[in-house]
């Protein structure tokens, strides 16, 4: 007789051989506080293989486009901002390790880094466009870079891509300002249209607000988009204004007294400042291009600072910004370089 055996097998599994980690889904970096001064954390991601422990490092990259620069001894899952930092990417790369090996390495999103004066003022409003954002970012390293940021009190920029209701922010305090008076046209990546009835109060008060702005130290910027004729600013006294045609009456802190020699300002689409450096001596400036009077500070009206208005009459202009503080001889030629850079690229 012959006796047959049947062996069944059922059920068999076969596993897969181990292997090291692998990302299915990228580490995150939150990036709602991504300006100098904050930290950034970045977490794990998701990963097969069962990590058992993860290394980090953060890296700098040109917001422009450019390879990955590892940012030395920065190896936790954390990394506080520095100036360094400024109008670059950040971003993180994790790897995962197990008991067979590491993982390649995963990388986050890439987070652009605002200076930590600017990043206030976008994210208090958020009155632009990401991308303008990072152009208006570039403008405040360059007012800081030419030394001007030390030594204002007021900077408004009207050009800007935002709301109208918005475009008064003071950006030395980072909260809105200035309001139009009488309605002036905003335009977009221009400023306000100012004449007839219509003009732009700052609702800054140096002789109340002033700390860079003093008696015997201070200027006054009217960066324009386009110019006509009349009071490029003012008050609602005499003692503070500057007029586009020539004109002796130029005045910072002066009361009535008269320039010796008049001075104009040009119809030159470049910013036009005034700077009074002590008691007694003024410099007066078509963008770069300078003249000297003399004439005797008397004190500083107590009244808001207006633009395209003077002790009643107005100014046909389009500014696109405007600021006020300490005189800035030194600084001027960076300060408009910078501004120039920043209105030729919106």
């Amino acid at each position: 007789m012959q006796i047959s055996i049947g062996i069944s097998v059922k059920g068999t599994k076969t596993s897969s051989p181990p292997s090291a980690p692998v990302n299915t889904v990228a580490p995150a970096v939150d990036d709602s506080t991504t300006a100098v001064q904050y930290f950034l954390t970045t977490d794990n991601g998701t990963w097969s293989g069962s990590p058992t422990s993860y290394t980090y490092q953060w890296y700098r990259v040109p917001q422009t486009g450019g390879s990955n620069d590892p940012i030395i001894g920065e190896t936790s899952n954390s990394y506080e901002l520095v100036p360094g930092d400024e109008d670059y990417l950040v971003t993180c790369e994790v790897t995962a390790i197990n008991a067979i090996g590491s993982s390649s390495p995963a990388s986050s999103n890439s987070c652009y880094v605002y200076d930590y004066d600017y990043f206030n003022v976008y994210t208090w409003t958020g009155y632009t466009t990401v991308a303008q954002s990072y152009l208006q970012n570039r403008l405040m390293m360059g007012i800081k870079s030419s030394g001007a940021w030390a030594k204002l009190d007021l900077f408004m920029c009207f050009a800007t891509d935002g709301l109208y209701s918005l475009a008064g922010i003071n950006w030395k305090s980072g909260l809105p300002q200035g309001q139009g008076v009488n309605s002036p046209t905003f335009t977009a990546n221009q400023g306000f249209t100012l004449g007839g009835l219509s003009y732009f109060d700052t609702q800054f008060n140096p002789s109340v607000s002033g700390v860079n702005y003093t008696l015997n130290n201070a200027s006054r910027y009217f960066f324009p988009y386009s110019l006509g004729s009349g009071p490029l600013d003012g008050t609602s006294g005499t003692k503070n204004s500057i007029t586009r045609s020539s004109s002796v009456i130029q005045q910072i802190n002066q009361n009535t007294t008269t320039l010796l020699t008049a001075f104009e300002y040009t119809n030159d689409i470049e910013p036009k400042s005034i700077h009074r450096t002590n008691s007694t001596s003024v410099r007066l400036y078509n963008g770069t291009t300078s003249s000297n009077r003399t004439v005797v500070s008397v004190d500083i009206e107590n009244s808001t600072q207006l633009i395209g208005s003077a002790n009643g009459n107005q100014g046909d202009h389009t500014v696109s910004a405007y600021a006020m503080g300490a005189s800035m001889l030194a600084e001027n030629t960076a300060f408009i370089a910078a501004w120039n850079t920043y209105i030729t690229s919106i």
